[in-house]
């Protein structure tokens, strides 16, 4: 193409001399003008096969887009990713005043729980209230509104489970309400999937909570 150029530019010199050294009605030869035009001719033809080409690349990408298969993987990888950041930061704005009630709940042996759980809970034989009690539960808004979170902390505490947090996702576009569990809760985390209609998955980070649910739009 830049060769292409360069002798149009030497043509369209020799044109200019020719025009000016001679007399008025001297005229381009005609050799020289079909060079010209067939050089113009060339550099119009190689610009619409580099656009054609242009186009063609372009729509392969969006080809290769929308038939990626590692696509809901990637998704779900996101999705996790996004919450374990929402974990760290969580755990950076810990303040010194929560460690010391911490402690000083652990030299007491345990929390005291509050009126509405003791009532909640009384209907459970001992075991299962044990089994619910070592369930640590945060539920986290996916689809931008809290009150799916409060709806599904509620139903929660109704049947004996006690959720420690409630508290926004670091997105809010979760299609499905999902239950995300460390190994020691995992058939607490399949009762509260299997009332909540929710996926259930394994937790890959590290977190203070055991059970984290994000509510999603289905």
């Amino acid at each position: 193409m830049r060769a292409s150029l360069k002798t149009i530019f030497t043509l369209f010199l020799a044109v200019v001399f020719l025009g000016c050294s001679g007399p008025q009605k001297t005229t381009v030869p005609p050799q020289m003008m079909a060079e010209l035009n067939d050089e113009l001719a060339r550099c119009q033809a190689e610009r619409k096969a580099l656009a054609r080409e242009a186009v063609s690349l372009n729509e392969k990408l969006d080809a290769l887009k929308k038939d990626n298969p590692d696509a809901k993987k990637l998704e779900s990888e996101n999705l996790a990713l996004t919450l374990k950041v929402k974990e760290l930061n969580e755990q950076l704005e810990k303040t010194k005043k929560d460690a010391a009630i911490a402690a000083i709940e652990r030299k007491l042996g345990a929390e005291k729980p509050s009126g509405a759980s003791t009532k909640r809970s009384a209907g459970l034989n001992p075991s299962q209230a044990a089994a619910k009690s070592k369930a640590r539960i945060k539920v986290l808004s996916g689809d931008g509104q809290m009150s799916s979170a409060k709806q599904i902390s509620g139903s929660l505490s109704a049947v004996g489970y006690r959720v420690a947090k409630v508290d926004k996702a670091g997105r809010s576009d979760f299609k499905r309400t999902t239950v995300y569990y460390a190994p020691d809760v995992k058939s607490e985390a399949m009762d509260i999937a299997g009332r909540l209609n929710a996926d259930a998955r394994a937790l890959t980070w590290k977190s203070e909570f055991n059970i984290i649910i994000v509510s999603g739009r289905q």
